[in-house]
């Protein structure tokens, strides 16, 4: 029985298929990064730049336009970095598990040296709205960097309540993991470690499918970066991702900012099953699940709007959604529980908009 200010998640919530989000960390949860030492306005700056030599706007949402327009009217890009990473300092008592280190030799470098939030508040309002509103969801933090045991470790302690921005993560209960899994490509396959299973692609296609299905709750996979290097940085030596698109009861997401419409300089390697229930699957294009399966992080849009994550994953709810009924499948509702915010349509947020988010995040009162 649910408790008496807890609202019961409704049936067409319950239908829809389960939610697995892959998520990268540095510049999509992390805006730092240790290898490097970059931190948030180096990584910030650096990720801008590669935007405008791609020919891409800084930013693509609506909702940062009008601050892009105010930003930059004070000193160009420079203007824009300092602001949005203003929005990630940390204003508690210091913690080490929920901001980034700062200060030790060749680490990431605070701002004008003050603390900064380690997880994005956007990536925890994510959580917040999965835990309530898409309960049973699975997570993966994947990485081709050294900060899996520091993410996972921030997201446990603010399910444990000690984050003070959010409270309301203590009132769920969302397992994450304690070990981090592995993925090590091949020229056989892949062979995927999580948790003591370990499973290979070639004796079974849709074993690793079905292990990162199980999945519920938070969770952490390294990838292979030598691998990626050694396929020259292309889709073919991505990280894996297996999508069934027949499948109406799990959709896969993977959310990454080095995601890219050109196969030859991308970062996940999508391999999509040939039928309903095949263990024969085959890469595809990477522009053919854009937006449906695979999001590229609009990073200064994660910063300056906390929604950025949530609005996402609806978007490619939505989209999963028309793919299964043109395929002949069932349709599942796509009511979202928590009604989709006005600005989700494009419109710029106020002040008590944010309030509404963390409302929404919290549940009735």
């Amino acid at each position: 029985m649910a408790d008496d200010d807890e609202e019961e998640v409704d049936e067409g919530t319950r239908w829809r298929p389960k939610l697995v989000l892959h998520v990268d960390l540095n510049n999509t949860v992390v805006v730092a990064d240790s290898v490097t030492s970059q931190g948030p306005e180096e990584a910030l700056a650096n990720f801008l730049r590669l935007r405008l030599e791609e020919g891409e706007p800084l930013s693509s949402d609506p909702v940062v336009a009008p601050l892009l327009e105010e930003w930059g009217a004070l000193g160009g890009t420079e203007a824009v970095v300092r602001s949005a990473v203003k929005r990630l300092e940390w204003n508690h008592g210091d913690d080490p598990k929920l901001t980034l280190p700062g200060g030790g030799e060749g680490g990431p470098r605070r701002p004008r040296g003050r603390l900064c939030h380690l997880l994005l508040p956007g990536f925890l309002e994510l959580l917040c709205w999965l835990a309530r509103w898409r309960p049973g969801f699975g997570l993966v933090l994947r990485t081709f960097g050294t900060d899996l045991e520091a993410a996972l470790g921030a997201v446990r302690r603010a399910f444990d309540g000690h984050h003070p921005d959010f409270p309301q993560l203590a009132q769920r209960q969302v397992d994450v993991a304690v070990q981090v899994g592995s993925v090590c490509p091949g020229p056989r396959g892949v062979t995927l470690s999580m948790e003591g299973t370990s499973v290979n692609s070639w004796e079974d296609g849709r074993a690793p499918y079905r292990v990162l299905s199980a999945l519920v709750g938070v969770h952490g996979l390294q990838d292979d970066f030598r691998w990626w290097a050694r396929h020259g940085f292309t889709s073919k030596g991505g990280k894996p991702l297996w999508v069934d698109p027949f499948d109406p009861s799990v959709h896969h997401i993977f959310i990454d900012d080095n995601i890219r419409p050109d196969d030859g300089n991308t970062i996940v390697n999508p391999q999509v099953f040939a039928g309903p229930g095949s263990a024969r699957c085959a890469p595809v294009p990477t522009a053919s699940l854009l937006g449906v399966c695979l999001v590229r992080t609009d990073l200064l849009a994660a910063i300056v709007d906390r929604t950025w994550f949530v609005r996402s994953v609806e978007a490619c709810e939505r989209a999963y959604a028309r793919s299964l009924q043109a395929r002949g499948g069932p349709a599942p509702p796509m009511t979202t529980g928590c009604p989709l915010l006005p600005y989700s349509r494009g419109t710029p947020p106020v002040a008590d908009e944010e309030e509404r988010v963390r409302d929404c995040a919290r549940g009735p009162v």
